[in-house]
């Protein structure tokens, strides 16, 4: 089978050696599977014999009482010919199938130090909650796979496209960002926002194939398993969250209105949010204040990790143009963008006055600020929205850059000491490049 490397395969290539287990989480069908497989077949065999390298797929219920206890698993594992005194690896595969995962890595941790863990999980709650035990520790380091991003979905799809991309720097000229990005990047990014990042969908041929997927996905993973890890009687409020939310991406989220509509309590829905959010399904956006008189403080903004999967909830795949939801769509592009590409450390809020002056994105590493404002319409000239104008004004000593993202404008210009970048939407992520 062929792979195509997404590019986390690559920096954890780098992280094998170091004396920490590896977990990775995410949805299923991002990859993670894959990703172990080839670890398997391909990285550890150019240094490390086959029979160093374990690799259990713990969806397979057969394989669960090996992984019941610590004593259980060692024998298993020296059935099979581990010991103690050799580098050996240890790859499982939705690992959280385990009845005390913790537990377990911690004692595979601290009695065996020349066994490395690689492991990967869809991201339940559960998960979360035991991989951030004190007893865990400064022995694991933690990654999210989600869906793919614009350069990665172009790499799937096109590697010519792929450089082109790669290659387009925001300080190119403004003329050629805006040719190249009509002419050979302007379908691709149309069907990757209508369609999203999942791999199996990016690789499929046809539009009713792409939607088969999106709905094997929805059907098995929004359905089936969160609703496993809510242990719901009644689906029915669950079911019609998802769908409100779908219909709000890019808007604040009033709890108290949510739970009047579900006509569920405050509690019920707290937990169905958490639960949507840390499976990476959606992304809540807190807002970023300093007055709590002047600014919003509470209310999050609402936003999908994938596009495509979101279309599918609303069952609208239509022409973006002809949509009345282009403008949140494009929003919601442009969080994903953010989102998917940050450094550690650095975090997106939003910013919005109680008299409704707003910034889309704020992206705040340490104390610095990076304003960032999506318009999806064509500009003549370089004018800066008002509500970026208020920001700057309000935070210009903690702002180094700020930025509007457009339909397909690029350009630079300067307001109140602050440099402004114009850059086409599709760029969105190299609003980090600048950044950093």
């Amino acid at each position: 089978m062929k792979i195509i490397k997404r590019s986390l395969f690559t920096f954890l290539e780098q992280q094998i050696e170091k004396n920490v287990y590896l977990i990775i989480v995410g949805p299923r069908q991002v990859g993670k599977t894959v990703l172990l497989r080839y670890l398997r077949d391909t990285v550890l065999p150019k240094k490390y014999p086959e029979s160093k390298i374990f690799y259990f797929n713990l969806e397979n219920e057969d394989l669960l009482p090996h992984f019941s206890t610590y004593q259980t698993l060692i024998s298993y594992l020296r059935l099979h010919g581990f010991k103690d005194k050799q580098k050996t690896f240890l790859l499982l595969d939705e690992f959280q199938k385990m009845s005390q995962p913790t537990k377990l890595l911690k004692l595979l941790y601290d009695e065996h130090p020349n066994l490395q863990v690689i492991a990967t999980g869809s991201s339940s709650i559960d998960i979360f909650q035991n991989l951030r035990a004190e007893s865990m520790s400064g022995r694991k380091l933690v990654f999210k796979m989600l869906p793919l991003d614009f350069a990665e979905f172009l790499h799937f799809q096109d590697s010519h496209q792929a450089n082109i991309f790669k290659n387009l720097t925001p300080n190119a000229d403004d003329k050629l960002i805006q040719n190249t990005l009509q002419s050979d990047l302007n379908q691709p990014f149309l069907e990757f926002i209508t369609y999203g990042g999942y791999p199996r969908v990016v690789l499929s041929d046809t539009e009713q194939d792409k939607k088969y997927f999106l709905k094997e996905i929805y059907n098995s993973y929004v359905q089936k398993d969160i609703q496993g890890i809510l242990k719901l009687d009644n689906t029915a409020p669950y079911t019609k969250l998802v769908s409100l939310l779908s219909a709000q991406i890019g808007n604040l989220l009033s709890k108290n209105e949510v739970s009047n509509t579900l006509q569920i309590n405050l509690d019920e829905l707290e937990k169905y949010l958490t639960v949507l959010e840390k499976t990476f399904i959606i992304k809540l956006v807190r807002p970023f204040f300093v007055n709590k008189r002047k600014e919003i403080t509470k209310m999050p903004k609402i936003y999908f990790i994938d596009t495509g999967l979101r279309n599918w909830i609303i069952h609208d795949f239509n022409q973006l143009e002809l949509r009345q939801d282009i403008g949140a769509i494009m929003e919601n592009f442009v969080f994903n963008e953010l989102y998917k590409n940050l450094s550690i450390g650095w975090q997106i809020f939003f910013w919005r006055t109680r008299q409704k002056t707003e910034t889309d994105f704020i992206i705040k590493c340490n104390q610095d600020l990076f304003p960032v404002e999506v318009k999806y319409k064509s500009f003549q000239k370089p004018i800066v929205p008002s509500g970026l104008k208020a920001f700057i004004n309000n935070y210009n000593s903690q702002i180094k850059n700020a930025f509007v993202l457009t339909k397909d404008f690029s350009a630079q210009t300067e307001f109140n000491g602050i440099s402004v970048r114009f850059l086409p939407i599709p760029l969105a992520s190299k609003v980090l490049q600048i950044i950093e």
